[in-house]
């Protein structure tokens, strides 16, 4: 089986942790990071087929970091969301929510489906 790769960008530790966690009992390399900034500077260093944020990064707007991600690369998005923010716009990179609360079983349903679909087009 391929290794999977995913660039988890979330900054309430404790959040960090479970997904981590969840993500490593399905197989899949977890690169962590507290802020989109930290992940725009690292992401050429590792190839990842997923990114996954919260829009609620603390002093970041989801907007930004989308605008300058998808100058760089087209790697798929799941970001965790309330609502509260605005959907972002693009055509470049495919995103899926998650809207919060959500269950362990349906977090890891929506990174398998994205997954999934990498290896069939791999």
């Amino acid at each position: 089986m391929n290794s999977l790769t995913v660039a988890l960008i979330e900054d309430e530790p404790s959040h960090a942790t479970l997904m981590d966690y969840h993500l490593k009992q399905i197989g899949v390399t977890v690169h962590l990071y507290t802020s989109g900034q930290a992940y725009l500077q690292e992401m050429d260093t590792f190839s990842n087929q997923l990114v996954i944020i919260s829009d609620q990064i603390y002093a970041e707007q989801i907007t930004d970091f989308v605008s300058e991600l998808e100058k760089r690369s087209s790697v798929p998005m799941l970001i965790m969301t309330t609502g509260r923010q605005e959907r972002v716009q693009t055509t470049t990179i495919t995103i899926e929510y998650l809207h919060k609360p959500f269950s362990i079983h349906k977090f890891r349903q929506s990174v398998s489906a994205f997954l999934d679909d990498t290896l069939i087009t791999i």
